[in-house]
């Protein structure tokens, strides 16, 4: 589980990818798609139920959140710096 603090890091816009709080859950969509559940893999990691060949990992620097990057089953990445 992470901490509230921690939730509220994460939260925000990232270009097409949004991450907020719902109900003491953060939730990832990008956009035109549905929203899913974070599942904390690690601090920095998460995976998907909807999504199982699909990772998002929050990207630091200095301690502060600065952007995401999408881990793809077939060894893709995409990165989006954080807009907000």
């Amino acid at each position: 589980t992470l901490s509230p603090e921690i939730m509220k890091a994460i939260a925000g816009d990232y270009g097409p990818r949004r991450i907020l709080i719902e109900d003491g859950d953060l939730f990832y969509q990008r956009e035109g798609r549905p929203k899913m559940k974070m599942l904390p893999m690690s601090g920095e990691l998460f995976s998907f139920a909807e999504a199982p060949g699909f990772r998002l990992k929050i990207v630091r620097k200095d301690g502060k959140v600065t952007g995401v990057e999408g881990h793809y089953d077939d060894g893709t990445i995409d990165a989006d710096p954080r807009t907000n």
